[in-house]
């Protein structure tokens, strides 16, 4: 975990609501350790979904700005066609 006093969020230059940065390094205040990443992700309140190739190629296909727009945008183009 880290202090929050010295991170700021610069929407206005492309950055999201969830990201933060500090100008000055940052000394942990603690340390968070889990028995897994996927239990961590889920103490953390994190969404997990796991899909199958099936669906996974569905989503390749589908149109970016389509239901699935979201997952589209993190996938890279080469993960798209190996799958194909």
């Amino acid at each position: 975990m880290l202090p929050s006093e010295t991170f700021v969020s610069y929407a206005n230059r492309g950055m999201g609501i969830n990201e933060w940065t500090s100008s000055v390094p940052v000394r942990p205040l603690c340390m968070l350790t889990f028995a897994s990443v996927l239990k961590g992700m889920q103490a953390l309140g994190t969404d997990v979904h796991f899909i199958d190739d099936a669906l996974m190629k569905k989503a390749c296909k589908e149109n970016p700005h389509g239901p699935n727009w979201l997952l589209h945008s993190f996938m890279p183009d080469a993960v798209c066609k190996e799958l194909e």
